[in-house]
């Protein structure tokens, strides 16, 4: 469930789906509503600052000088899923909608849109359309 505790769908590409089968196969869980990450400190699942934690000791040991948080995580899928994206606009609406975003703006600024790539995009959108009606 996300903060507004509605459920949300994720989909998983193969790589993924081996990595979450290795570990359970290593941490088997007896129930499919069991959390995947369970706290050590009790019933549950980890805490968000022991994701935090463990998410910097890996950003340590692979020789990353920032920060990194699940939020990380979400803002950097968001950023190359919109850079990847043959159709931007649709990239930037359906990423709104997985981040529960109200607005694209707010998704624009979230995944690190510099205005310079806002501005190149128009610049390659709008360009190649103004070159045929002017030539």
């Amino acid at each position: 469930m996300n903060k507004q505790n509605k459920f949300v769908k994720l989909y998983f590409n193969q790589a993924v789906k081996k990595a979450i089968i290795n570990y359970i196969e290593e941490y088997p869980i007896q129930d499919i509503n069991e959390y995947l990450f369970k706290s050590r400190k009790g019933e549950g699942a980890i805490s968000e600052r022991a994701l935090w934690n463990i998410m910097n000791d890996v950003a340590i040991d692979a020789k990353i000088k920032k920060n990194i948080g699940s939020h990380s995580l979400r803002k950097t899928f968001g950023f190359w899923a919109w850079h990847n994206a043959e159709d931007k606009d649709k990239a930037l609406v359906t990423l709104q909608m997985l981040f529960n975003h109200s607005d694209t703006r707010t998704t624009m600024k979230y995944i690190g849109l510099m205005n310079s790539e806002i501005e190149d995009m128009f610049k390659e959108a709008i360009g190649d359309r103004l070159s045929k009606i002017i030539d």
